[in-house]
């Protein structure tokens, strides 16, 4: 597993990185940053995406993000199941936006903490069903962010392509286990979640490093201590 904040400029790091490479970004832009800089970064974190990727995006009311990202190849996520605007604080709210129209959702991460129900962790209409609404209290930023990157990623990834593994589905093997979405049926490898405007003690990356995934944040030294 590797874990990191690199202290860089997050538009010149993130064109360094290869495609295809990320699972998922769970990210909040700074309100002070220029909205044509964070296009540029959303969409080097498209390309950095691997297909079946997803990206959580916490945005301040007046940002014209949707339809900029729209015209980026984002696809919103439009369900209320999904990504209906939620309410984090009384000013922003939560998007959920995928590369493609299928992804990778592990769906029962959204869903009531105690629910004994079991579905696929894809985009798929059934699994959007099952899911259940994030919750919206004020005091749950923290909540919000942990289950956003334990819905986008798994603590298993194949370690050669970095396809994440699923869960079983009823019926088949080994109820409750993660099963390989790809050929290799390699367990060495773990998800990696992005974060490029991460501040230092952000729920980001300490969610990332309990629940063991690989996370790469990216911080402005210039811009510590901006509001957020």
């Amino acid at each position: 597993m590797s874990w990191r904040i690199e202290h860089a400029d997050a538009l010149s790091l993130l064109r360094e990185l290869p495609d295809n490479w990320a699972q998922t970004c769970v990210t909040s832009p700074p309100r002070t940053s220029p909205f044509v800089t964070v296009l540029a970064v959303i969409a080097e974190v498209r390309r950095v995406l691997r297909e079946d990727g997803t990206l959580w995006l916490f945005q301040q009311p007046g940002e014209p993000l949707q339809d900029a990202l729209a015209e980026l190849g984002f696809h919103r996520q439009s369900s209320r199941r999904w990504s209906a605007p939620l309410a984090v604080n009384r000013r922003a709210r939560l998007l959920l936006f995928t590369k493609q129209s299928r992804f990778f959702c592990d769906a029962l991460t959204l869903d009531r903490p105690r629910s004994r129900g079991l579905c696929c962790a894809s985009g798929t209409p059934s699994a959007a069903r099952r899911a259940q609404p994030l919750p919206c209290e004020p005091q749950l930023r923290n909540e919000l962010t942990r289950r956003c990157m334990l819905a986008g990623s798994s603590p298993v990834a194949c370690g050669v392509c970095g396809a994440p593994y699923r869960r079983t589905r009823p019926g088949e093997s080994a109820l409750g286990a993660r099963r390989a979405t790809c050929a290799h049926n390699d367990q060495s490898g773990r998800c990696l979640v992005l974060d490029p405007f991460c501040h230092p003690g952000t729920s980001t990356a300490e969610v990332a490093h309990r629940y063991g995934r690989s996370f790469l944040g990216i911080t402005d030294a210039a811009r510590i201590g901006e509001r957020r």
